[in-house]
């Protein structure tokens, strides 16, 4: 599509630098369904790296160059210079997938995906310093701390992970099946 820099013109799938006409920020796969719910059907586009087990939106150039850094919980702004492996427009390359096609789709507002991101983490001036977040594995609760239930490390691959919120763990253990918990999911432009 003309004007759309950030998509391969050739492959399902390229490694692309960052130019001054876009910019993006990768969330971590384990929360970022999570924050793509509360943007909901204003999501501009988004793909998912299962590899390096993030989602990506693709945003305006400079769009949240003013955040903090986010790295302790695995938030990463790409700017001028970085370089993602990025889906063709119709593409699916090894898992790599666009959750939001890029067809007719404009970008994402980044103050509306700036209040998703804090409603899962916080303010994100805070974010780093509280510590990563985590979602139950029963009700998708996003937390702090949980309890384990399971671990994997791979060979070359990260380490991962699924955790019980204390309610879905407590009810694991006396034999109950964890149940889902009425949490609300607020979609943005929705009262």
């Amino acid at each position: 599509m003309a004007g759309m820099s950030w998509l391969p013109v050739e492959d399902p799938v390229e490694l692309l630098r960052v130019d001054a006409t876009w910019s993006a920020v990768s969330l971590p796969t384990s929360w970022a369904e999570y924050a793509l719910k509360l943007v909901g059907a204003h999501a501009g586009p988004v793909f998912e790296d299962p590899h390096l087990s993030h989602h990506v939106w693709i945003l305006a150039p400079r769009a949240v160059n003013h955040w903090p850094d986010l790295s302790e919980i695995g938030v990463t702004v790409h700017g001028p210079g970085g370089r993602l492996l990025v889906p063709g427009e119709d593409g699916c390359h090894d898992g790599t997938r666009w959750l939001r096609p890029p067809a007719n789709r404009p970008l994402t507002d980044p103050e509306l995906l700036r209040a998703a991101v804090e409603q899962v983490v916080g303010p994100l001036e805070d974010a780093a310093a509280a510590g990563p977040v985590v979602l139950c594995a029963h009700c998708g609760t996003p937390m702090r701390e949980g309890h384990r239930l399971s671990w994997f490390v791979g060979a070359s691959g990260p380490y991962r992970a699924t955790y019980a919120c204390t309610r879905c763990w407590i009810a694991e253990i006396a034999g109950d099946s964890p149940r889902r918990h009425l949490h609300a999911v607020r979609q943005w432009g929705r009262a």
